[in-house]
């Protein structure tokens, strides 16, 4: 995904590369950070190449937000500051690699080598990396979810693994993603209540929070629905 606000420069980075030989594809790109964050949350990259300076937001309090939604974003900051301070800013945000306009062939190209060889490791060797794809599926049918057991190599047992979607129709102050998060919080801590059942993973994404959920033994997995609808009820009054 690229963001800049400038199009020259994006339309830049889409045609001046062989993107496909590089061992990448586009997903996305964004000329402002309030659409860059929207934009991120709809298409899950792995990988930001962004400006510095944008309208409405500047690049290092966007990286903070990405490593704060996504801990495995890899970020590339581009910059036409060469600041000690600002590069340093940029590294304490998790920025992968801060390099300077005018961009040069050189430098991206060692940048998109390493972050692909940390995307490569982590799915390789990361079951919490396992953890957060499962969780952005937008449609966890059984098929996708064996194809990605079948990359990792790990197994869910079906009967004691459950995939939950939740939407809310937000309508107070906050932000929908802070909103989303504080309704990720609030399902945790009630599924997390009942000894018989641990949500261990739950994940906020752009309109909706995805959980997943265990339980200990099967003779309570038909209780476990009506626990669920319950819960349901009880935080709709907050949402």
């Amino acid at each position: 995904m690229f963001v800049d606000d400038e199009i020259t420069v994006i339309n830049g980075l889409v045609n001046g590369y062989d993107w496909q030989n590089l061992g990448f594809e586009i997903v996305a790109t964004a000329t402002d950070g309030d659409n860059a964050l929207e934009r991120f949350f709809e298409t899950s990259p792995d990988v930001v190449i962004t400006d510095i300076c944008m309208r409405n937001k500047d690049g290092l309090s966007f990286a903070e937000e990405l490593k704060a939604a996504n801990p495995h974003i890899e970020i590339i900051v581009l910059s036409g500051y060469p600041n000690f301070h600002y590069a340093q800013t940029a590294m304490k945000y998790g920025v992968s690699f801060y390099l300077l306009k005018p961009l040069k062939n050189a430098d991206l190209f060692h940048a998109l080598d390493k972050v692909k060889e940390k995307i490569a490791k982590a799915r390789n060797q990361t079951p919490e990396h396992f953890l957060f794809q499962l969780l952005q599926m937008t449609s966890p049918a059984k098929e996708s979810i064996h194809s990605l057991c079948q990359q990792y190599n790990i197994t869910l047992p079906e009967s004691r693994f459950f995939m939950v979607a939740v939407q809310a129709n937000i309508t107070d102050s906050l932000t929908p993603h802070n909103a989303y998060y504080n309704l990720c919080k609030s399902f945790s801590t009630q599924i997390n209540k009942y000894y018989y059942y641990s949500a261990f993973v739950c994940q906020p994404q752009h309109n909706h929070i995805a959980m997943l959920v265990f339980c200990m033994n099967d003779q309570i997995v038909t209780t476990f629905f009506n626990q669920l609808e319950r819960i349901k009820n009880d935080i709709s009054e907050q949402y």
